[in-house]
């Protein structure tokens, strides 16, 4: 299974081999390499998941974060991009 990371997406199961989410249409592949399966865990500032490294001929699993960060606040939402840069 290809899990879409799309936060707005309404279906995010698709197909192992699927390049384009069938619901929302974003690519499923991150990065051109990651191929997310499933999610690990969830926090405040976004989503670990376990994926696949398409890029390396003996397909290892790997994780992957994904920063996801809402506000209605853009000023909050650059000062929260420039703290986890500085991580």
């Amino acid at each position: 299974m290809s899990l879409c990371v799309n936060p707005g997406c309404r279906n995010p199961h698709n197909l192992d081999r699927a390049e384009i989410c069938s619901s929302c249409g974003s690519q499923l592949l991150l990065r051109m390499r990651y191929r997310p399966i499933r999610i690990l865990g969830k926090g405040t500032f976004g989503q670990t998941l376990l994926a696949i490294d398409e890029d390396i001929p003996s397909r290892p699993y790997c994780a992957v974060k994904q920063f996801h960060f809402s506000s209605p606040n853009p000023d909050v939402l650059d000062l929260v991009q420039e703290l986890i840069l500085l991580l």
